[in-house]
């Protein structure tokens, strides 16, 4: 049995490599929050689907995004799966989640 490669292998992978590339051309090689082509630019993947390898992405789930901004936009997704789980261990009905849910996409 072969082992699972780790995220950070499956990111060396051609598939994504080339995914990856699209990508950055598409946006122009720079950050798609904050226009920035000096700082390190990364791909971000907008969500995640359960078992879905990296390549496995429409390419208009991705985008460009600064160092700066990607660690930015990590630390929301982080800070949004959080509140979710509590959400939920309180009890929360799923009217009151998604009221939660909306409120902070300041809909």
């Amino acid at each position: 049995m072969a082992k699972e490669k780790t995220y950070g292998e499956k990111l060396k992978d051609p598939r994504w490599q080339k995914m990856r590339l699209e990508v950055m051309q598409r946006d122009g090689f720079k950050c798609a929050n904050c226009n920035s082509a000096e700082n390190t630019l990364h791909v971000h993947h907008k969500f995640y689907v359960y078992g879905n390898e990296p390549w496995e992405y429409e390419l208009v789930d991705l985008l460009t995004l600064c160092e700066i901004c990607h660690e930015d936009e990590e630390f929301c997704k982080h800070d949004f799966n959080i509140t979710v789980k509590h959400l939920l261990r309180q009890g929360k009905s799923y009217r009151d989640l998604m009221n939660h849910i909306l409120q902070i996409l300041e809909y």
